[in-house]
């Protein structure tokens, strides 16, 4: 099984931790921690920053079949290839950042960044994908661009290090959706050497635990989920770190996927910043600046263009169109390269959407 696909099955399971949504179950105190005293521990966490800024790398274990907690990380992270990169911003005034850079090792071979923003303020939706050598970003392939209603981020990008914190896809953190959702209060459970409230609810599609830390803000301190094909994703939290004002923070974890009939993969997310209530630089958050060749697909309208590219005018007209930037739009496709780039893009934008297809055509 190719590094990609193993990878791809790893992002859409937690995808599909963070998404499905689960049938109801009974909630039950059986210790002397309430799940609304949990609730209110995740909710003043969230509470203490605005904005937070991650970068994290996420690295190649070796294949061992044990369970995570039974056999120790590495000591030295860079003893293990990366194989992707992303750093993550988020504010609370609705703008969030995901910038993702893959790695391959393969001389020649050519590597991938794809930008996946948010501007709540205005209005706007960004998806860029570039194409380049792991040491240098070669430029900009693909851009989208399009509004959207006054709401939530909807990327559906993993936060590696944010599993069971932050839920992408629904944009809700863990204080939410303990909130929103009925879980059964297990017990208290010593993980790694401190004590953490074992949660859980049944759905009709899998089932998700979860051990939260009530030493360290009810940060998890391991997820687990198991889909009805037998899918299982175990997701452990190594070593906190404490961000200003003490604020807990995970900084190291492990993942593994056991896959149906398939081996088992494991893997390393390693925190290297983290950062809260910063100064941002508000320009991030704008579409890049295209070169000129650029396919851009401008979601307003749907029309496809290339940047600084005009094609001949057509008889009926001597005026091309143009679209809200001053840029030439292509009145005609005669190609179907719109298809084709609308597609890519949307590749691009989901790695689980990717994983599905993958694993599809695999069975």
């Amino acid at each position: 099984m190719s590094r990609l696909y193993r990878i791809m099955l790893i992002a859409v399971s937690i995808v599909s931790f963070c998404f499905v949504g689960p049938m109801h179950t009974r909630a039950e105190d059986e210790t002397q921690i309430s799940l609304q005293q949990i609730q209110a521990m995740t909710a003043r966490w969230r509470a203490s920053f605005v904005n937070i800024r991650v970068v994290y790398e996420i690295r190649s274990l070796p294949v061992l079949d044990a369970p995570l907690l039974d056999w120790s990380p590495p000591t030295d992270p860079n003893s293990v290839p990366k194989f992707f990169e992303t750093e993550w911003i988020w504010a609370d005034h609705g703008l969030d950042l995901f910038d993702g850079r893959s790695f391959y090792w393969t001389p020649g071979q050519t590597g991938h960044r794809n930008v996946d923003i948010f501007n709540g303020p205005k209005n706007l939706s960004i998806r860029a994908h570039y194409k380049g050598s792991p040491e240098e970003v070669e430029g900009l392939k693909s851009l989208q661009v399009e509004p959207v209603a006054n709401g939530k981020p909807t990327s559906s990008f993993i936060r590696a290090p944010m599993t069971g914190i932050y839920w992408p896809v629904t944009a809700e953190w863990l204080h939410e959706i303990l909130g929103s959702r009925t879980w059964k209060l297990e017990g208290v459970e010593s993980i790694l050497g401190d004590s953490c409230a074992k949660i859980s609810n049944e759905g009709m599609w899998r089932t998700e635990v979860l051990w939260l830390d009530l030493e360290h803000d009810g940060l998890p301190r391991r997820c687990q989920m198991t889909s009805s094909t037998g899918t299982e994703t175990d997701f452990v939290v190594d070593e906190l770190q404490q961000l200003e004002g003490g604020l807990w923070f995970p900084k190291r974890a492990r993942v593994q996927l056991h896959a149906k009939g398939d081996s088992v993969e494991n893997q390393l997310v390693v925190v290297t910043e983290a950062q809260i209530n910063l100064s941002l630089d508000l320009s991030r958050f704008d579409p890049p600046e295209p070169v000129t060749g650029t396919a851009v697909m401008d979601g307003r309208t749907g029309n496809l263009f290339k940047h600084g590219e005009l094609p001949a005018a057509p008889e009926s007209s001597s005026t091309p169109k143009t679209s809200s930037n001053g840029v030439g739009l292509l009145s005609s496709d005669p190609l179907g390269l719109g298809r084709f780039v609308l597609m890519f893009a949307m590749i691009c934008v989901s790695i689980a959407s990717l994983a599905i297809g993958l694993w599809l055509r695999r069975k």
